[in-house]
């Protein structure tokens, strides 16, 4: 991405922003943190999404068509870890008294360590909560800390949640992964379609995605230029 801020002078810095499952992004990261798997496993196993934020500073000069000829290989290396943002979908507001109701007819309810299915929106919503990005080289343990939000997340925070994301406008209203807009509402930054992203509060920041190298379900991971 580009960043567009009018009042810098010369070419605009650019960014190779990703995203992804921890345990991918981990090998393509240039130094790993102490503590990175122990907090990405325990945001995990409190039922949460867990994506992993990077990005890495490019060379200001390169043209757009240089840019988009840069082999994916190249963008996502020696990334430099920004956090983890903690994503979690919350149930529907039916669904406890539905549970308390089939305890009380005798129904076992139980808690599945482990279900593979493709089946969502029965008990929970059909949309994500951000919950804020987690980092590491604190003195607390995970979970003991509060998640970054707001004006406490980092400039590069807020460039891969705005900018890192496969959002289609149709008609003004934007349709894709509920992860990515949730992210994207939560900071307060704005998606038109026409590959600008922008902060609708603050300085009112503006980001040019020139190039996107798309999430695959192989890959667990998607990254921007």
């Amino acid at each position: 991405v580009h960043d567009e801020d009018l009042e810098s002078e010369g070419p605009p810095p650019s960014y190779a922003l990703a995203k992804g499952a921890p345990e991918v992004l981990r090998d393509l990261l240039g130094i790993v943190p102490e503590d990175y798997d122990r907090t990405h496993k325990y945001f995990a196993s409190q039922g949460s999404r867990v994506l992993t934020l990077a990005y890495k500073p490019l060379d200001s000069n390169l043209s757009t068509s240089d840019v988009r000829g840069m082999p994916r290989a190249e963008i996502e290396s020696n990334l430099i870890f920004v956090g983890f943002a903690v994503f979690a979908c919350p149930t529907k507001p039916q669904s406890e008294p539905t549970l308390r109701m089939l305890t009380h007819s005798d129904h076992a309810c139980t808690m599945v360590d482990i279900c593979c299915f493709d089946k969502t929106g029965t008990l929970t919503s059909d949309e994500m909560n951000f919950e804020g990005v987690a980092i590491l080289g604190g003195e607390l343990a995970p979970g003991e800390g509060e998640l970054l939000k707001g004006e406490s997340l980092t400039e590069h925070m807020l460039h891969v949640l705005a900018a890192c994301q496969s959002l289609v406008s149709i008609d003004g209203m934007l349709v894709g992964d509920p992860v990515e807009k949730a992210g994207l509402a939560a900071i307060g930054w704005s998606y038109g379609g026409n590959d600008v992203v922008s902060s609708k509060v603050g300085d009112r920041k503006r980001l040019r995605i020139l190039h996107r190298c798309h999430f695959s379900s192989e890959l667990k991971r998607m990254s921007v230029v």
